[in-house]
């Protein structure tokens, strides 16, 4: 574990309150007193959410992602601050949002996993169009003639058969 040092010797953004108050002193120090001034440019762009804890993004947002730049290469913002803070993202995964905030640059809240997993994972978080959780029970998988498979809301099925028995006894009632 790497020293603090004097507060003195390290950089004014690594001594403010703020950045301490948000638990950002375990974050390689050494690295970030190297790029102080770097890293003063990243967290002008930094919004604190005191309810969620997530780290939101106030600059250019792409696909509702925030985007920025790292070492004169373009990147979303999210990946930005993970790499500066934690170092690179290990070869063939993605970060995945825990708090699904797509803003939120907080590396407490980025978790490298597999491309499968994050779309899984925000999947499940999304739910049907109804607003219903995909559970086990509340799910079910169709198998679509063409090959595709997709997952279908045992509630919204039932209550669009139901719409439909009815429409349908409506109209043999009318003959």
């Amino acid at each position: 574990m790497t020293s603090l040092g004097n507060a003195s010797t390290l950089p004014q953004a690594l001594t403010t309150p703020s950045l301490w108050e948000r638990g950002m002193a375990h974050h390689r120090i050494d690295d970030l007193a190297k790029r102080g001034n770097r890293w003063k440019r990243f967290e002008k762009r930094i919004s604190y959410d005191q309810h969620t804890g997530c780290w939101n993004w106030d600059k250019v947002a792409v696909r509702g992602y925030g985007a920025s730049g790292i070492y004169g290469q373009r990147c979303l913002a999210h990946r930005a601050v993970y790499i500066f803070l934690r170092g690179p993202v290990p070869l063939g995964l993605d970060l995945d949002h825990l708090c699904r905030n797509r803003l939120c640059v907080n590396p407490d809240h980025l978790e490298p996993v597999t491309r499968t997993v994050n779309l899984q994972r925000g999947f499940d978080a999304r739910g049907c169009k109804n607003g219903h959780p995909y559970t086990l029970e509340n799910s079910s998988v169709v198998h679509h003639g063409d090959g595709k498979i997709s997952r279908r809301c045992k509630l919204c099925h039932r209550a669009t058969n139901k719409k439909a028995k009815l429409a349908r006894r409506m109209r043999e009632a009318r003959c």
